[in-house]
């Protein structure tokens, strides 16, 4: 390999580096402008909206949710660690909060090829009647309303493969009763008293 293309590899994997970087910073930037002695990053914005299907075909809008506490995650069956995490800190969550009436739990996979209804109701449906798996047999349609929580994915290898890796930050959400995105919580946020602590300060009516 000659010097120029050595030196032209190395600004190729810099600038990969640095795009990775600045994707993986974007849900913290709102911690930056925002104090608070949260668990959870701070956000303060509308969530963004999305139609999706249930597990029996139904169509589901966020705004359906509308009145509750609802805690969203984007995940795949496929996943070797972090998504089976979350959906069992869901589960914690909701034991230890103890409203059942008042929040709901959200899982929108990522792999539809490969997370049939069926497979997502005996994975994340049964862990409760607060808890719903969502799906769009369009992967691009997903991605969009990944993008727009800022938690982007990608598929390695073929869209089809058993054995394919998603590329995705790992995050999750908790959007209020009014329908706004008020805190984003990264891999690294594994405690459900904590999360749970972020959640009663969000409850004016101390339902909690």
């Amino acid at each position: 390999m000659t010097h120029k293309s050595v030196g032209q590899t190395k600004t190729a994997v810099i600038a990969i580096a640095l795009v990775v970087l600045c994707f993986a910073s974007i849900p913290l930037l709102p911690a930056l402008t925002l104090n608070s002695d949260s668990y959870g990053i701070p956000a303060e914005r509308t969530a963004p909206e999305f139609k999706l299907l249930d597990t029996s075909g139904n169509a589901v809008t966020l705004n359906d949710y509308r009145g509750k506490y609802v805690f969203l995650m984007f995940g795949f069956l496929g996943c070797t660690d972090i998504c089976h995490s979350q959906a069992l800190l869901f589960q914690e969550i909701n034991l230890l909060a103890d409203i059942p009436d008042d929040i709901h739990f959200l899982f929108i996979t990522m792999d539809p090829e490969q997370d049939t209804a069926e497979r997502l109701a005996l994975y994340f449906d049964g862990r409760g009647d607060n808890f719903t798996a969502l799906r769009d047999e369009r992967v691009t349609a997903i991605q969009s309303i990944a993008g727009a929580y800022r938690a982007y994915f990608a598929h390695d290898g073929r869209p089809d493969a058993e054995d394919k890796d998603i590329r995705h930050p790992g995050l999750y959400f908790l959007i209020d009763q009014q329908g706004q995105l008020r805190r984003t919580y990264g891999a690294t946020h594994r405690d459900a008293r904590l999360v749970v602590e972020d959640l009663q300060q969000l409850d004016d009516t101390n339902l909690l």
